[in-house]
């Protein structure tokens, strides 16, 4: 039996031996899904894995997402931003039939939470650098680390201060329809792969539903 008031205190070591897992299985399980648009298959991923090898009982999360792409010294032109990402702006049901009929998600950015330890995991922050430069974005400052997993509260501290801060923040719409387009395709593909049971509504588990 799982507690999920009580996951399991996994090393650096550990974790990233994890990720690098995800990454893998997503790879295999999804390859026409490039490493710059893939948030939903690999937290997906790593949600299935942390919960198969060490019973760690993560929430899909969606929303906005924001990472400083300047340094405290860098001079900003008019209207050029310091932070590069993704803006949760809502859908209609059209569009977010759309989404589940093609697979691909409007414009949001998948993690992953233990919510009541405040701690987000996003193992896509390698690829914001690339992800800029292909939308024509220039990344003058600090790159994000390889992998962001820890304290949501702690995140200003350690980069730098509320302004140049990477920004998370979950919209329960934004993960309606993240969950939604991975109910189509996304689960049963991984489940089947690490031998869990979709329970329903981002919800893991073992046995028969």
């Amino acid at each position: 039996m799982i507690d999920k008031a009580r996951p399991p205190r996994l090393t650096s070591t550990s974790r990233r031996q994890l990720v690098d897992e995800a990454h893998r299985l997503a790879r295999i399980e999804f390859p026409e899904v490039p490493p710059t648009r893939a948030c939903l298959v690999e937290a997906v991923s790593l949600q299935c894995l942390a919960y198969r090898r060490w019973g760690v009982d993560f929430s899909l999360q969606a929303g906005t997402c924001f990472w400083p792409r300047v340094n405290d010294n860098h001079r900003l032109a008019k209207d050029e931003s310091s932070h590069y990402g993704y803006e949760w702006r809502g859908v209609s049901h059209a569009e977010t039939a759309l989404a589940v009929l093609t697979g691909k998600l409007p414009e949001l950015h998948v993690w992953l939470a233990l919510v009541e330890e405040e701690v987000i995991v996003d193992s896509t922050t390698r690829t914001f650098v690339d992800r800029a430069r292909a939308a024509g974005v220039s990344w003058p400052g600090a790159r994000p680390p390889s992998l962001l997993w820890g304290q949501a509260t702690a995140l200003h501290t350690r980069y730098g201060g509320r302004r140049h801060a990477p920004r998370y923040m979950s919209s329960s719409g934004a993960c309606d329809v993240a969950i939604t387009v991975a109910e189509r395709i996304v689960y049963p593909k991984l489940c089947a792969a690490t031998g869990l049971t979709y329970m329903g509504h981002g919800e893991l588990g073992w046995g028969a539903r």
